[in-house]
């Protein structure tokens, strides 16, 4: 940048008389210059408005030169550094649900293969677990059995074990189909 320019920059003037593009003189608002084009056709200085016509930052046109020390530039960096860290903290967001999705699918595989554990104990076979949900008390354990009924007490002590082991609540619920028959195996 030009030694005259910042010496306009430093005296805080509000308006600025400027050679424009194309040659003609104008008063414009220091805060607006962004830059000047080399360009030889159009020599001069270049404004916000001017600059977003020309589309020059997009074009990366290498007549232009950025006036860094303005305002213009200085508001614009910080609003490409807070936009990179706004990428970045949604990133990290996604990543930290992805994680904790994981780990809870893992914590419903142990539970599920713990309860299966104790159906093999008990000689239980005609018993199949679709999920186990976490609920305000406790869990519930979403079944499928050969009867359609809702036959939850024949699976019952599955349940009274899962209560003994993990220390929380666990529900037996026989899964329904749309039309609100049991579903079964």
């Amino acid at each position: 940048m030009a030694e005259k320019d910042m010496k306009y920059l430093n005296s805080n003037e509000p308006f600025r008389t400027v050679q424009m593009l194309g040659g003609a003189y104008a008063t414009v608002d220091t805060p607006a210059i962004v830059g000047f084009c080399h360009h030889a056709d159009h020599k001069g200085i270049v404004t916000v408005t001017i600059m977003n016509e020309h589309d020059c930052i997009a074009k990366g046109c290498h007549y232009f030169e950025k006036f860094e020390e303005y305002p213009f530039w200085k508001r614009y960096h910080r609003k490409q550094e807070l936009k990179q860290l706004f990428a970045e903290k949604k990133a990290r967001r996604k990543e930290d649900e992805k994680r904790h999705l994981k780990n809870l699918q893992k914590q419903e595989t142990e539970r599920m293969e713990t309860a299966y554990r104790f159906a093999e104990k008990l000689g239980i076979t005609n018993f199949k677990i679709l999920g186990i949900r976490k609920t305000d008390d406790g869990f519930t354990i979403f079944y499928v059995s050969d009867l359609p009924e809702n036959d939850w007490y024949h699976f019952r002590e599955i349940a009274f074990a899962m209560n003994k082991t993990y220390r929380k609540k666990f529900t037996l619920k026989h899964a329904k189909n749309p039309d609100g028959t049991y579903a079964t195996i």
